[in-house]
């Protein structure tokens, strides 16, 4: 069940969620067509904060091991900036979720949000889960997609937006990380707290215009 930007405050944790996934030129534009080459996780972030302060509770991050294609193309390399020894030294995702479980068990309380940006890093994990026969991690929690909701609150269509167009909106900075799971997790606090001014301010605007008439 996927909730809406508005609703964050009535959940006691928010966990950020960021995946990078096997690919190869133009895989993400025509959507992994080829069975054979699906888009498995070789490196999941979580970043866990307390609502609605935002302070961060705790963080996980670990490389993965793909099955079905444990050979990185060069593309995927180049891209994520992640090396072959990284995935080779990584355990199987059956392993990882495992580990998540044990995180979300010491971390998290059952009132939790999943965000991420765009529902594909959850769905992804769905996928996995299903591929290892295991129990998927995250299926106990409600989700939020911010790029849809970005879109929405923006007033951008929500196939075009992305994180460096809101950063630009705002005249800020990218992730100084891009593409490092851990580093996207935490940087959708950013993208967060941004909408939430920009929904204040609005809300200002609006009243101050009220009050003028």
């Amino acid at each position: 069940m996927t909730s809406r930007f508005e609703n964050i405050d009535h959940y006691r944790s928010l966990i950020c969620l960021d995946c990078e996934f096997t690919c190869w030129k133009d895989s993400l534009d025509a959507g992994w067509p080829d069975p054979d080459f699906p888009p498995e996780l070789i490196q999941i972030g979580l970043s866990v904060y307390n609502v609605p302060a935002f302070a961060l509770i705790d963080e996980f991050v670990s490389f993965v091991s793909p099955m079905v294609n444990p050979t990185l193309s060069e593309y995927c390399k180049d891209l994520l900036n992640v090396s072959q020894e990284s995935v080779n030294n990584a355990t199987m995702f059956s392993e990882i979720a495992n580990d998540i479980t044990i995180f979300f068990e010491s971390n998290v309380v059952s009132e939790a949000l999943v965000c991420s940006f765009g529902a594909q890093d959850w769905e992804i994990i769905a996928s996995d889960s299903i591929r290892h026969s295991v129990r998927d991690p995250l299926t106990q929690f409600e989700k939020l997609d911010l790029k849809v909701e970005a879109a929405r609150i923006l007033g951008y269509d929500r196939y075009s937006i992305t994180r460096e167009l809101i950063y630009k909106k705002f005249g800020l900075s990218g992730c100084n990380k891009r593409h490092d799971a851990l580093y996207d997790a935490r940087d959708l606090i950013r993208i967060i707290n941004l909408l939430h001014h920009y929904q204040e301010s609005s809300e200002t605007s609006r009243e101050n215009i009220k009050e003028t008439k």
